[in-house]
């Protein structure tokens, strides 16, 4: 009775630590693809505003193009800068 106890209680640990070498595992390779994805993003937002610089937002061309301030900051957090207006 007593080893019986002892099993589950080894048991229980070994797949504790196995579910949280998993997620650990899974958070590794999942962030990887997510951060190529965002810049990607990034990298056709710059070459959009290369091609539209003659029609960047302002006041008078409120049709222009321009980037939201959450793309604006995912990209300077990634190191790609671009070169357009931000609508607030």
């Amino acid at each position: 009775m007593i080893n019986r106890k002892k099993n589950k209680h080894t048991f229980l640990s070994i797949l504790f630590v196995l579910i949280l070498l998993g997620g650990l595992l899974a958070v590794i390779f999942l962030t990887n693809p997510l951060e190529k994805e965002a810049k990607y993003y990034c990298y056709k937002l710059q070459d959009q505003a290369e091609d539209y610089k003659n029609f960047l937002y302002s006041k008078n061309n409120i049709g222009g193009f321009y980037v939201t301030q959450k793309d604006m900051q995912m990209c300077i957090d990634l190191g790609i800068e671009i070169k357009a207006p931000v609508k607030k």
